[in-house]
């Protein structure tokens, strides 16, 4: 695996350099579009993230392998609720879901609860009545994740 990852690498720079770069960095940067950072803010951030976010994880995994009394953890303890809790369940319909929703909003800031509740119940189905918004209830012919009715055309194309 190694060998091949060597000449993946190898390859890669020669394909930034014949595109005229110094290396494949900047040739990929360009190719993906990406103009509005460069390669010293990756570096920042990368920097950032192992000052910060990874210590925290580590500590967070220290406390988990404790609560599970282990000395050290596996991939598949991330699986266990170390309090013993049981799986997490479905909402059941988009009035449930928007409910919860709202009593989170709430706690963070009551304009959020305001804003988010002029959206609607989460169950209006035929469009926007009294200005909902949200169709959020599975039933038969609607994809999964579909977007609110109201937010189409009457061709089921996205309107602007």
């Amino acid at each position: 695996m190694n060998g091949i990852y060597k000449e993946m690498v190898g390859l890669r720079d020669q394909v930034g350099r014949n595109a005229g770069f110094e290396n494949y960095v900047g040739y990929a940067f360009k190719s993906k579009h990406r103009f509005d950072y460069g390669v010293d803010a990756c570096l920042e951030f990368h920097a950032g993230v192992e000052a910060a976010v990874v210590p925290l994880v580590r500590e967070l995994d220290r406390k988990r392998a404790a609560a599970l009394r282990l000395d050290a953890l596996r991939p598949w303890d991330f699986a266990v609720d170390p309090k013993g809790r049981g799986p997490l369940r479905p909402f059941n319909g988009g009035r449930e879901l928007v409910s919860k929703s709202l009593a989170t909003f709430r706690g963070l800031d009551p304009r959020l609860e305001k804003m988010f509740a002029r959206l609607g119940a989460g169950d209006e189905a035929r469009g926007s009545k009294g200005g909902a918004m949200l169709d959020l209830d599975t039933r038969k012919g609607k994809a999964p994740g579909d977007i609110s009715t109201c937010a189409r055309g009457r061709a089921g194309r996205l309107s602007s």
